[in-house]
């Protein structure tokens, strides 16, 4: 059996639900015995990540999957595993750098934690996203033509950031995360109980690093691929202001395909009801599919 957490109980209500009234029972069943059996990897010798196959014919679509902070690449909730594999979407689940089996032995997060160090293992992950898409390029069951990026928190920041600096995938749902990673990253310390004084010589230590690679700067990256951010008016632990800056930004860039450049906001915490969770699964179901999605283009 697979190490799957159940982060959403209203969802599990929900799949509970799907069985009884809005699919046979049967298909269900065995949608979920099929996804019992993930496939582990190791991508370029230093990600590793576990695939849940989609049903049916291949090559299929995929989604590149990374989790909150602190969290494995076995942390992916149940509905999520029932629906993109039942649609014919492999999830690619990854440990982010620093994380899961790429913690080093001994190694604790403990605070306060320096926004060197966040912004280390954001932008290093942001990279791996090149090197894992590479590498679905060469898995004959995946079609790498129609990619797509799910973060959230964390790597929320992270799928943003990797969208800036050009990444080729054909969709970006980013929940929870962030735009604006200067915003964010102010946000984290400041959440630290970081004296103001202090925030502003870390963030002017990595200003060069924020131009870089700060989403916000490259919004000219992520058109005509489709976005969707996520975000809690009332959330606590991620910048909301950032991530609708980021919106604000990509705009222009959508002006002929409005449809293609989302902001949700809800009233929920740093999470998000099942009825979110369920909408954002099938827009980005939607975005992969050949009928209607953007293959992968060169931003």
């Amino acid at each position: 059996m697979s190490r799957v957490t159940s982060s959403y109980p209203v969802l599990r209500c929900y799949l509970r639900r799907l069985a009884c009234c809005g699919e046979p029972l049967g298909y269900t069943m065995v949608t979920m015995r099929h996804l019992n059996r993930p496939e582990e990897v190791t991508i370029a010798g230093e990600i590793p990540a576990v695939i849940w196959h989609g049903i049916g014919p291949s090559p299929h679509p995929a989604v590149i999957y990374l989790q909150g902070g602190l969290q494995t690449k076995w942390d992916v909730d149940e509905y999520t595993l029932h629906r993109l594999p039942a649609a014919g979407v492999p999830i690619v689940s990854i440990d982010m750098y620093m994380h899961g089996d790429r913690t080093p032995p001994g190694f604790e997060w403990k605070g306060p934690v320096a926004a060197r160090d966040v912004f280390t293992y954001i932008e290093r992950t942001a990279r791996d996203l090149f090197t894992v898409v590479d590498y679905l390029k060469r898995n004959p069951s995946i079609d790498a033509d129609w990619l797509a990026l799910r973060g959230m928190s964390h790597s929320g920041y992270i799928v943003t950031m990797a969208m800036g600096m050009g990444v080729r995938v054909s969709a970006c749902l980013s929940i929870a995360g962030g735009g604006d990673l200067s915003a964010g990253l102010a946000f984290f310390l400041h959440r630290q109980e970081v004296p103001r004084e202090e925030i502003a010589a870390q963030l002017q230590d990595l200003q060069a690093d924020l131009v870089r690679t700060n989403p916000l700067y490259h919004v000219h990256r992520f058109a005509p691929r489709p976005v969707l951010m996520i975000h809690a008016l009332y959330d606590v632990m991620a910048d909301f202001s950032g991530h609708f800056a980021l919106y604000q930004a990509l705009i222009p860039y959508y002006r002929d395909r409005p449809d293609d450049c989302l902001f949700l906001a809800h009233a929920d915490g740093h999470g998000h009801p099942g009825t979110v969770e369920e909408m954002a699964l099938t827009w980005i179901i939607r975005q992969l599919d050949r009928r209607h999605g953007t293959a992968n283009v060169d931003p």
